[in-house]
């Protein structure tokens, strides 16, 4: 069942820009890695405020040699996700690149003003369910993803007076 209704929020306040330039499959991560650093580290010098970085743990991991030396950006291990997203919260000017993190947490108000999805969150197909799901309805299988972009897209906007823009990088979302 989809339900379609017009959102409360106006599109002003949450802005998305599709900046489709970096190839994250797995084939192609590694080459494209240092240019997705380059422009998180220029978009992070251009915005003071929180940010947040929606990034599988593996695309974190390959970024943090990367960003590191920036005392902005805050790094996180499936054990210690809730501390660190606290620190976050309780620190001006922190940005946090987050696993898992699509949905289920709120960034209302000036808790992050800017985030970017960096990698679509495409469902394993190593798992017969969603192999299944992607060989006999591959529009299934598309939405699935596009679900979990549009619940992180909500994560920085949150009510009708909040604003936060968007920006995802993955090519393959087109």
């Amino acid at each position: 069942c989809v339900i379609d209704a017009p959102s409360p929020i106006p599109i002003e306040n949450r802005p998305i820009h599709l900046d489709l330039k970096f190839n994250l499959s797995a084939a192609s991560q590694d080459r494209d890695v240092p240019a997705l650093a380059s422009y998180l580290l220029e978009l992070a010098d251009s915005k003071p405020d929180r940010g947040f970085i929606h990034a599988p743990y593996s695309l974190a991991n390959k970024l943090r040699p990367y960003l590191m030396d920036n005392p902005r950006f805050l790094f996180h291990s499936s054990s210690n996700k809730m501390s660190v997203f606290k620190e976050f919260q309780e620190t001006e000017g922190k940005i946090m690149v987050a696993s898992g993190m699509y949905e289920g947490i709120d960034l209302a108000g000036d808790l992050a003003r800017w985030q970017v999805i960096t990698k679509v969150p495409w469902a394993n197909l190593t798992e017969p369910d969603m192999r299944y799901l992607a060989d006999e309805d591959p529009e299934g299988y598309a939405n699935e993803a596009v679900r979990l972009v549009v619940q992180a897209y909500g994560r920085v906007c949150r009510s009708p007076t909040d604003y936060g823009e968007t920006y995802l990088v993955d090519r393959s979302f087109n």
